[in-house]
């Protein structure tokens, strides 16, 4: 799609095609804008490099959330404070003394995805006690279980206190609930 929210590809009646969120997946051809081609090293393998568009990226995006409630919020329903995935390391480190002998975190992965794999990688990172992966999909287990992800847990529900962030990877909103409400409230 153009900037101006026009489009250069028409179906056999001429009628405009449209691509969905600027993602043209399915695509044979496709005509792009600048700022949304990135230039793979060719050493790189196209089964590996495929998965650096929606998968990695998109766990740095704002749309996957890191939900943290404080426990003022819960009678009220206030809104949620977001952090961005990005801010995980620097945030734990201040609040939690993570590398400093502190408490570490308990991490929840609501879809294990290419995003949600993703997303496991950077809490890994990050330095999470425990990761803990919910999915529908028994599959799901084994890839996220690999030391490559070092997810702990694969779950189909969870009770108890709950995790100190989840994320959201899914993208659907019964599932954004239940990712909000996984999450334990902060004293304060």
């Amino acid at each position: 799609m153009r900037r101006d929210g026009t489009t250069r590809f028409r179906d056999s009646q001429r009628a405009p095609l449209h691509d969905f969120l600027a993602v043209s997946s399915f695509s044979q051809y496709a005509v792009v804008d600048v700022n949304q081609v990135v230039k793979v090293d060719p050493a790189v393998p196209p089964k590996l490099a495929c998965l650096l568009g929606c998968g990695a990226g998109t766990v740095d995006d704002p749309g996957v959330q890191l939900y943290k409630r404080r426990s003022y919020e819960v009678d009220r329903l206030a809104p949620w404070q977001f952090v961005r995935a990005s801010h995980l390391k620097k945030a734990r480190r201040s609040s939690m003394g993570v590398g400093q002998g502190g408490t570490r975190f308990v991490c929840a992965v609501f879809g294990l995805g290419s995003v949600g794999l993703a997303a496991i990688q950077g809490a890994k990172m990050c330095g999470a006690a425990k990761i803990i992966g919910v999915d529908l999909n028994p599959n799901k287990e084994k890839i996220g279980k690999s030391i490559f992800f070092g997810l702990c847990k694969v779950i189909n529900a969870m009770t108890g206190v709950g995790a100190d962030y989840c994320f959201e990877c899914i993208g659907v909103s019964s599932v954004m609930t239940e990712a909000v409400r996984s999450t334990k409230p902060v004293l304060i």
